[in-house]
């Protein structure tokens, strides 16, 4: 039993190798870009319904963070707005700040932006990456993308709707790296058969030392050694 939940247990923590949450990641930082009143946008489409979170990560070079100000994050879908702001408190060193805000229930596959604006009296920056890793979007201005992530409503509907999300991403990292995906998925199915064998059965006798003696078929006392019963 306790081999099987360790075997489970590995299956979980494989998953994702092959998949994330099913909305792209997008953290490698290589830069960063000051962030002030007038504010960074990044454009983005998310791939799952009822977005309501967004992450950014922040920067102060080693400094500690800031005394006071507020980062605020604004998101439209062209049509519908929504606000959130974190204060000073929250900020720090590549801290990842979290905004939340009431989900877009239809979002998936829609274009959204997100600016986010600082103010406060000490400076704030925000890593990117100026490479543009994130092809459904960019950041403005400067180009490349922002280092963010994107959320959704703690729902049994979100969390089933991101189960789809992950079998999708799977399905396009095998297309694009089938050697890789093909190894990850044998190796997954090797645990899987382990976790559902049966253990080999086992005799009673196994292990322990044969009871011999008198009354015992095959004579011989319990130390093991044969021989008849003294008349």
């Amino acid at each position: 039993m306790r081999r099987r939940l360790l075997v489970l247990l590995a299956l979980a923590a494989a998953v994702p190798a092959c998949a994330t949450t099913g909305e792209p990641l997008h953290d490698r930082s290589v830069a960063a870009v000051i962030v002030d009143a007038n504010g960074v946008t990044q454009t983005f489409i998310p791939r799952g319904n009822h977005f309501s979170v967004f992450e950014v990560r922040t920067a102060t070079y080693g400094a500690p963070g800031p005394a006071d100000g507020t980062l605020e994050l604004v998101v439209s879908d062209g049509a519908t707005v929504r606000r959130a702001a974190v204060g000073a408190g929250a900020i720090g060193d590549n801290t990842t700040v979290r905004f939340r805000f009431e989900p877009y229930p239809e979002a998936a596959g829609q274009q959204f932006s997100a600016t986010v604006t600082w103010t406060g009296s000490t400076a704030l920056a925000l890593w990117t990456n100026p490479n543009d890793a994130y092809l459904d979007g960019w950041l403005e201005p400067g180009g490349g993308d922002l280092v963010f992530a994107i959320g959704h409503a703690g729902r049994l509907r979100g969390a089933v709707e991101a189960a789809g999300r992950v079998g999708d991403e799977a399905l396009d990292n095998l297309r694009d790296e089938p050697v890789l995906t093909s190894g990850w998925l044998l190796g997954l199915g090797a645990l899987g058969v382990v976790a559902v064998r049966r253990p080999r059965a086992v005799g009673l006798g196994a292990g322990r030392p044969r009871a011999t003696g008198p009354g015992v078929a095959g004579g011989g006392d319990r130390d093991g050694e044969g021989g008849d019963d003294e008349a």
